[in-house]
């Protein structure tokens, strides 16, 4: 499995999350990275978005980012750390520290490492 960590060289803060919308082979549903508004933290929320559109219109970050703002069905139970409902899309492309509010740099992104 791929996984990104990004980390804030200013106040410390980092987290593993994908910085995107993508969809989850194993699921079959669409996560996304979000803030939340209320603690300040990044998680992966999570979306039930019809198999047909995306065998349609593809599994592309800006093709689920387009399905998520036209109709999301979300499944997700919000914040993983506070549990608010309430949050704002995060993205990898203007990585914003939630916590302090500068930019984030990308540390790792790989793959995990196998238990062999």
């Amino acid at each position: 499995m791929n996984y990104s960590i990004f980390k804030c060289l200013f106040c410390g803060y980092s987290a593993q999350v994908q910085g995107e919308s993508y969809f989850d082979e194993g699921s079959y549903k669409v996560m996304q990275t979000k803030v939340c508004n209320g603690c300040k933290t990044l998680f992966e929320d999570l979306y039930d978005l019809p198999i047909e559109w995306v065998i349609l219109n593809g599994k592309d970050p800006v093709s689920l980012s387009k399905a998520l703002s036209l109709s999301p069905h979300h499944i997700g139970t919000g914040c993983l750390k506070c549990s608010k409902p309430s949050s704002t899309a995060w993205s990898k492309n203007k990585p914003v520290c939630p916590k302090c509010n500068k930019l984030m740099t990308l540390k790792y992104n790989g793959n995990l490492p196998s238990k062999d």
